[in-house]
């Protein structure tokens, strides 16, 4: 496999992935294929410059990328020249808003909130709240499950934390659901399908295949385009504050590659991606149901009660059972791993584990 390339087995073709994905973009009705490439290009050329305007400006908050393409630059001062050039590197028009908050203020927000909720009583086997910051809104949005812990919150949290936008909302029933109860045709449980591999992965010399932490532990590997079986070795598993992820070795040998179709398309891995604004394209693919689908990134920072934390969400709520631990990526950059259905403001939202933390979380790094 070309380094950076995609080869469909079905067509005999080695393509470039990222029009692959502004292809299956425009199939799913998302715009034309070239516009969408065009803000793809953009997205990945944004991802390099950010932290150049990070290190360079002090007012500079995040960015957004709005429905036709362009990005919004958020700066709590006035907005350097030099700043408005340095966004433009990406090819995207764009454009610039004054904020009230840091991205550090947020964070101190976020973890005032998930501090005061866990001293009020949580990690019970069902969670009993989700906090997400929103970074275009700069709000907290926090979904609690009775009106006692609303209650308990806004009268404990700290002063610092008061002049936040914090946006409580009540909800009853399950805040999240992971997708792994079944389907899934590359990881079995005693044969019976169960969930999906997202990457392959190393530590040190020893090489794997990589999942959701909350799949099960006793899982075999089963390559459905190649018809091969292969046993494996549950290594370390880990749902936390970096995300929710476990790795096996198998017995056969971890190619950087993935399959990403159900024709069997395979994508060669040559980056991990190493940060998230809303609005950015995703694609991702599962076992479970089977399907390669997009979506937008809307919440950059998302935790759950007793479970995982640092998670991205979406804007939709798509996928299924047996697509936990898929992979999301663009273009040959592995993004994440698919974890499962939060809901966020009253509505469900596709969240997943970012990739470049599972180093953080179970100590391997993904292959490329």
């Amino acid at each position: 496999m070309p380094d950076g390339k995609e080869w469909d087995p079905s067509q005999g073709l080695v393509s470039d992935p990222l029009r692959v994905d502004a292809r299956l973009g425009a199939w799913v009705g998302r715009g034309s294929e070239d516009q969408l490439l065009e803000t793809l290009r953009a997205q990945q050329q944004m991802d390099d410059i950010l932290p150049r305007v990070r290190d360079r400006f002090d007012a500079f908050v995040d960015v957004y990328w709005t429905d036709g393409g362009s990005v919004v630059g958020q700066f709590t001062d006035d907005v350097p020249k030099a700043a408005i050039e340095l966004l433009s590197e990406s090819g995207a028009n764009v454009m610039t808003e004054r904020v009230r908050f840091s991205r550090d203020e947020l964070e101190t927000f976020r973890a005032d909130v998930v501090a005061t909720l866990r001293d009020l009583g949580g990690g019970a086997k069902d969670a009993k709240w989700v906090v997400a910051v929103d970074p275009r809104g700069q709000r907290i949005v926090v979904t609690v499950a009775s009106d006692g812990l609303k209650e308990g919150l806004l009268e404990d949290l700290p002063a610092r934390s008061r002049a936040a936008d914090i946006d409580v909302d009540v909800a009853k029933g399950d805040l999240f659901t992971d997708y792994a109860t079944r389907g899934g045709a590359e990881l079995t449980v005693g044969g019976a399908q169960s969930c999906t591999t997202g990457f392959t992965v190393f530590e040190g010399g020893t090489e794997g295949v990589a999942t959701a932490g909350h799949c099960p532990n006793a899982l075999g590997f089963r390559d459905p385009f190649a018809g091969v079986n292969h046993a494996t070795t549950h290594q370390i598993g880990f749902i936390g504050n970096w995300g929710d992820f476990q790795w096996s070795t198998t017995t056969g040998g971890e190619l950087d590659d993935f399959y990403h179709t159900n024709g069997g398309a395979i994508r060669d891995v040559s980056s991990v991606k190493n940060s998230f604004a809303v609005g950015n394209t995703l694609t991702m693919y599962g076992r479970g149901t089977t399907q390669e689908d997009q979506g937008d990134v809307e919440y950059t920072n998302v935790w759950i009660d007793g479970n995982a934390g640092r998670l991205v969400c979406l804007e939709q709520d798509i996928m299924g059972p047996g697509d936990s631990g898929g992979p999301v990526y663009v273009s040959g950059s592995a993004a994440g791993f698919i974890k499962g259905r939060v809901t966020i403001d009253g509505s469900g939202h596709l969240c997943l584990s970012q990739a470049r933390y599972i180093d953080d979380a179970i100590g391997v790094s993904i292959q490329q």
